[in-house]
């Protein structure tokens, strides 16, 4: 059965245009979006499942998830590496973004889109959301990797980018922009690196 439109890389023409309608609709409601965020009286256990969410896209998250995979099924160790590989590599493209835009984190100018250009502070900046990108990276693949659990997968990379948004790090674009950079960034490195584990043939049988 072939992947659905957004699990296969012929179908980028549509994220591409997902990107767009989402990256513009963030611009245009980002600072509203974060002044609503920012006047919300969260609960305390809010926060406690923020700080939950947000490990999905942070290393310790993702070794324990990687661990649990490595301990539970053997069978598909061969491919913990190959994971690994897809969230750093999403990883350093949203540093790399983020030096060249330098988008001032909403909360430092209350909402407000200030971006500075290249500069080499702007590893700690805003656009993309690195969170995101790697969540959605890690997502992507365990979404190949496992056919039987995409939709919770991609639940803890959305509120992973969700809990960046509502502790005001984050504007929505900035999610948006990471997500997609992420997913695309797994999506095409997952081939020729399953070569590497599996030969020629394709990694079907893990999505079983």
């Amino acid at each position: 059965m072939p992947e659905p439109w957004w699990l296969n890389r012929r179908g980028w023409y549509l994220r591409l245009l997902l990107l767009g309608v989402g990256v513009g609709t963030g611009l245009l409601i980002d600072r509203r979006v974060f002044l609503l965020v920012a006047c919300i009286d969260w609960p305390g256990i809010w926060f406690d499942l923020v700080d939950a969410f947000r490990l999905f896209g942070e290393p310790l998250g993702i070794a324990i998830v990687l661990t649990t995979i490595g301990v539970m099924d053997r069978s598909r160790r061969r491919w913990i590496p190959i994971i690994i590989a897809l969230t750093v590599a999403a990883s350093l493209a949203a540093i790399g973004l983020k030096v060249l835009v330098s988008r001032q984190r909403p909360e430092h100018v209350r909402g407000q889109t200030v971006v500075r250009g290249p500069e080499v502070s702007g590893v700690d900046s805003s656009f993309p959301s690195g969170h995101a990108a790697s969540a959605f990276a890690f997502a992507c693949g365990l979404c190949l990797l496992y056919g039987y659990g995409r939709a919770w997968f991609l639940w803890w990379a959305f509120t992973c980018a969700l809990s960046r948004v509502t502790d005001g790090m984050h504007f929505v674009s900035d999610v948006v922009a990471g997500a997609w950079l992420g997913w695309e960034i797994a999506l095409w490195l997952w081939p020729p690196l399953a070569r590497l584990v599996s030969g020629p043939a394709r990694a079907d049988e893990s999505r079983r």
